[in-house]
């Protein structure tokens, strides 16, 4: 694969990851409290940025590698855990104590709530990843017996 291409597909990732994780903290945060604006900071907005790039590294990575597709997938989880953990509770600010804050959540069971939300959502992603492979797969499976009855007539 060409740099630009790679590179490419980086910046690809980011943009999603970014717009769709500004989107759906604004959908939460309108149902939670209708009044308020969303006040996102520029750490954390930040955070999302560089974490949709990690991503976009990481699957372009994966992708050329020549690992079993377990393997890949373990390896994908535990690199986007990090990539999470560094990009959005780090550099955005979630796991730093801040002794002004008025959070009754401590900062273990801040990291325990991060950790348990991403599983969460990682599995949901990847099941919803997989039904549309799956999908897709028979429908492309569908078109193929349709195009050999159709060859076979020739």
């Amino acid at each position: 694969m060409k740099i630009k291409t790679t590179v490419g597909r980086i910046f690809k990732t980011a943009c999603i990851c970014f717009t769709l994780a500004v989107y759906v903290l604004n959908a939460f945060k309108a149902a939670i409290s209708p009044d308020s604006a969303l006040n996102l900071s520029f750490g954390l907005l930040s955070g999302f940025l560089v974490f949709g790039a990690l991503l976009g590294l990481t699957n372009s990575l994966l992708d050329r590698s020549k690992l079993e597709g377990i393997v890949k997938r373990v390896i994908h989880f535990f690199a986007t855990c990090a990539n999470l953990f560094f990009s959005i509770g780090f550099l955005g600010g979630y796991l730093i104590e801040d002794p002004m804050s008025n959070s009754p959540i401590s900062l273990p069971n801040k990291i325990l709530y991060f950790f348990i939300s991403y599983v969460v959502i990682y599995f949901v992603f990847v099941g919803v990843g997989a039904i549309v492979k799956m999908i897709s797969n028979k429908s492309k499976e569908a078109n193929a017996e349709y195009e050999s009855v159709l060859s076979k007539r020739k």
